[in-house]
């Protein structure tokens, strides 16, 4: 029986949240015609295949083309309800009528032990770090299999439910099984079995215990009925909450844990994803399509990417690792030519319309605001925009200078005149200093509350050129000029410096600072360069960009550099040498990013300006998984 929760509990809640932004999720049609079908278990094997057990047969997919297994195969019941693989590779596979099979060469034979099976369907299987089989039941107990014979574990045994969901390894060895009245750890001494029952009586805040996932430490993470999901430590005996709130989303089907998130398949909410360093919750239900209501089991591959198995079918995705902002109401184009990220995390961006403002409210609506409204600077053509460490944002314009935005007051400050050009490309800035790039050179404004302090460099002042594409601080205060036409400038303590030596073009749009603090630019039409000291040297042909037409570049919080071309995004560990390649299969499919369109926020996150919304890419700390 569900709780009833208070009105604010149930308006704040179960409002479903509205972020105008999901992560690309890939839909996969097993059967012909797209013909739905339930699928009840998702795993990958230890080459790479991921297999689905669903009630009509067992499908094996290689990333493009699909096996399936029927009876014509020698499979019994064409109901797979679990699914686990040996040392040796063998494919179990559990069956509704309670059979077990294994796959073995391409051919399918049954486990038939002396002491018989079960008939009632198998919920989990699992192979012990000694190699015992371990399969549990709906309402047929718990079987173990060793030393050459099949033991079943039953209320008389001390089991307090034959009903059981699933079942884990603890760390130590222990055998966990989460039931209908409570959770059992079990601990195998020979053939003997010994069990501890975990239920209300122990402080279990809920029996019920739909899935359990092993801590990396001693503890064991549990989902539940009623209580969501929890925690429990078999040393202190303590439970804790993943969640301080009370858990109104509902019973829990499945879960696991990917970087900072949670991951979790409700049957009455759909798919909540928990952060648990941001403390926050999205959810994403039956408006985000219609497989999202009837998740039953989940699953995360060695790439990062979350598998969801429903009643209809079988989905991926890379979970909000990218995510989409195609809604900007109202907001009617959807070309961002230039965007960046406030102190608040709200997305401010300019398209041919004028200046936009895009927050999320405390319920999780997006709500997007049109700026400058009733002020001489509404109908200027916004083309760069950055936010400095007091938090104005500055909007770079088309021939009219610059604004500075007071986000509190709202009160604006235009440069102009006291700039020696109004065509501002980009911005950057560091500390109290705030640099401009513009086709009349590179300009610096130090600030002092509201002191600005303004000093132009051109031609005439050290710099190769006036027109300037970009302005970068490295982690040495250095300030690089990205110039049009005649390669690389560097200011420092010793003045002006000039670099074109090694570049084919001379045209550079952009810099980025790797992890080693290497300088690498971005150059016209022939990909990036690194510079070495004294000249600039080509990206090695050995881990090449799909593309090198570059419009988007930065390098992420690890280090590692981040590109998007017309093909996707592509990342480059530099200490691996190793690259990623994100496109159409995370559906950025024709998505083009405009020039030097790139923010960041204060979690690391990258934000791309695209012809068709905005892009937010989330780094994983290990880039290293490459495998397709």
């Amino acid at each position: 029986m569900k709780k009833a929760l208070g009105l604010f509990l149930f308006l704040f809640f179960l409002i479903p949240p509205n972020y105008g932004q999901i992560p690309y999720f890939q839909n996969y049609f097993l059967l012909k015609k797209n013909e739905p079908v339930q699928v009840n278990a998702i795993l990958q094997d230890k080459t790479g295949f991921i297999w689905y057990g669903t009630k009509k047969g067992l499908f094996r997919f290689d990333g493009i083309n699909y096996r399936r297994f029927t009876m014509a195969d020698s499979l019994p019941d064409e109901n797979v309800t679990a699914l686990a693989q040996d040392s040796i590779g063998r494919m179990w596979i559990g069956l509704n009528n309670g059979r077990l099979m294994i796959l073995e060469k391409g051919h399918i034979h049954p486990f038939n032990p002396p002491e018989g099976s079960s008939t009632f369907p198998i919920s989990d299987i699992l192979f012990d770090r000694n190699g015992n089989l371990w399969f549990s039941t709906l309402n047929d107990g718990l079987y173990y299999f060793t030393q050459q014979r099949l033991y079943q574990l039953d209320e008389t045994d001390g089991m307090p439910d034959l009903y059981i969901y699933d079942i884990a390894e603890d760390q130590q060895g222990n055998i966990w099984a989460g039931t209908d009245g409570g959770v059992v750890m079990i601990t195998l001494n020979g053939k003997e079995a010994n069990l501890k029952v975990l239920n209300y009586k122990n402080g279990l805040p809920d029996n019920i215990i739909k899935k359990l996932v092993p801590g990396e430490d001693h503890t064991m993470w549990m989902g539940t009925e009623d209580s969501g999901v929890i925690n429990y430590d078999p040393v202190t005996k303590q439970y804790k909450t993943l969640v301080r709130m009370k858990w109104p989303y509902g019973a829990i089907n499945d879960f696991l844990f990917s970087g900072n998130q949670v991951w979790i398949s409700s049957l009455e909410t759909g798919l909540v994803v928990y952060d648990r360093k941001e403390e926050q919750i999205k959810i994403y239900n039956a408006n985000a399509g219609p497989g999202f209501t009837s998740i039953n089991t989940l699953l995360k591959d060695r790439e990062g990417n979350i598998w969801a198995g429903s009643k209809t079918g079988v989905m991926r995705t890379l979970g909000d690792q990218l995510e989409y902002i195609e809604t900007l109401n109202p907001a009617k184009d959807v070309n961002v030519v230039a965007l960046a990220i406030d102190k608040q995390g709200s997305i401010w961006f300019s398209n041919s319309e004028g200046l936009f403002k895009r927050r999320v409210d405390q319920s999780g609506t997006a709500i997007t605001e049109r700026q400058l409204v009733n002020t001489p600077y509404r109908k200027y053509t916004i083309i760069s925009l950055f936010v400095d460490s007091d938090g104005y944002i500055w909007a770079g314009l088309y021939g009219e200078g610059a604004i500075r935005i007071n986000p509190v007051t709202n009160a604006i400050r235009h440069l102009n005149h006291e700039l020696r050009n109004g065509n501002i490309l980009s911005i950057t800035g560091k500390g109290n200093a705030v640099w401009l790039a513009t086709l009349g050179g590179g300009t610096r404004i130090n600030i002092e509350g509201e002191q600005l302090t303004i000093q132009n460099y051109g031609s005439g002042d050290g710099l190769i050129t006036d027109y300037i594409y970009q302005v970068f601080i490295d982690s040495q205060n250095r300030v690089w000029f990205a110039t049009d036409g005649k390669g690389v400038d560097r200011l420092d303590a010793a003045g002006f410096h000039h670099y074109q030596k090694g570049l084919n073009s001379k045209v550079v749009y952009g810099f980025a600072e790797d992890s080693d603090h290497t300088i690498w630019v971005n150059v016209q039409g022939d990909g990036l360069y690194q510079f070495d000291g004294s000249a600039f040297v080509p990206f090695g042909k050995k881990t090449p960009l799909r593309d090198n037409n570059i419009n988007g570049f930065s390098s992420d919080q690890f280090g590692n550099l981040v590109v998007m071309h017309d093909l996707g995004i592509d990342i480059y560990d530099v200490r691996k040498n190793r690259i990623r390649y994100l496109g159409d299969e995370i559906g950025i499919r024709d998505k083009k990013t405009n020039l030097n369109a790139v923010a960041k926020d204060d979690h690391g996150r990258i934000f791309f300006g695209t012809d068709e919304g905005i892009i937010r890419y989330a780094p994983i700390g290990d880039q290293s998984i490459t495998s397709p």
